[in-house]
C-alpha cells in the first residue's frame, strides 16, 4: 500500500482545487513541482473537477479509471483532502 507523504498548507489549498489530479499524482509518485503545473492547466482549460490527467485529446476523469488500486488510494486521498 501505498502512503500519503506530508504537504504544506499552500499545496493542500491548491489540491483542493483538483483533489483527483492530486490524488493520482501521488499515487504515481509525482513531486508536487509536477502536481502544481498539471493544477495549473486544468485551471486554465477549466477541467473538470474530478480530472485525473490529460491526454492530448482531452481530460481523462476519475470515473474513467479502470485502475482498481489507483481508484481506492485516490478515493481515500480526496475523502482526506475534501474533509472540513
Amino acid at each position: 500500500m501505498k502512503t500519503i507523504q506530508p504537504i504544506t498548507k499552500t499545496e493542500i489549498e491548491l489540491y483542493q482545487k483538483y483533489p483527483y489530479i492530486a490524488g493520482w499524482s501521488t499515487y504515481l509518485r509525482r513531486s508536487s513541482w509536477d502536481i502544481r503545473q498539471v493544477i495549473g492547466l486544468a485551471q486554465e482549460e477549466n477541467a473538470p473537477y474530478n480530472s485525473i490527467y490529460r491526454l492530448p485529446d482531452g481530460w481523462v476523469t476519475f470515473d474513467e479509471c479502470k485502475n482498481q488500486d489507483a481508484k481506492i488510494f485516490i478515493g481515500k486521498y480526496v475523502s482526506i483532502l475534501t474533509q472540513e
